[in-house]
């Protein structure tokens, strides 16, 4: 049921951040145009390794509410990090729209 075409914003979460990922899903879904794909993981993302890459397991491990937004770049870029990882292969489009996503988040999250 996940795409196979890196187009889309990954959110990813533990189960105790179930409810801030669907709130920021609904979110960026109604703010831009990215398709966005959400994975609740269990045992804090120990049995998939990947989603466990970035700061946000930290916070999963003290016990607070934290997401991995993600475009899955480093599953699919052999650039990811390294030196042909230049300004011309940004997606600038796609990075506007999840701004603007956020920015209806942020928005949201401050009623």
């Amino acid at each position: 049921g996940y795409p196979t075409t890196g187009d889309f914003i990954g959110l990813v979460g533990d189960r105790r951040s179930r409810p801030l990922m669907e709130r920021l899903e609904a979110a960026v879904r109604s703010g831009c145009r990215l398709p966005v794909v959400s994975l609740a993981v269990p045992f804090g993302g120990h049995l998939l390794p990947e989603v466990r890459l970035s700061d946000h397991a930290n916070f999963w491990d003290e016990g607070y509410a934290a997401l991995m937004l993600t475009d899955t770049a480093f599953m699919r870029n052999p650039h990811y990090h390294g030196p042909g990882d230049t300004m011309d292969r940004l997606d600038l489009e796609a990075m506007t729209e999840l701004t603007l996503g956020l920015v209806n988040f942020v928005q949201r999250e401050g009623r």
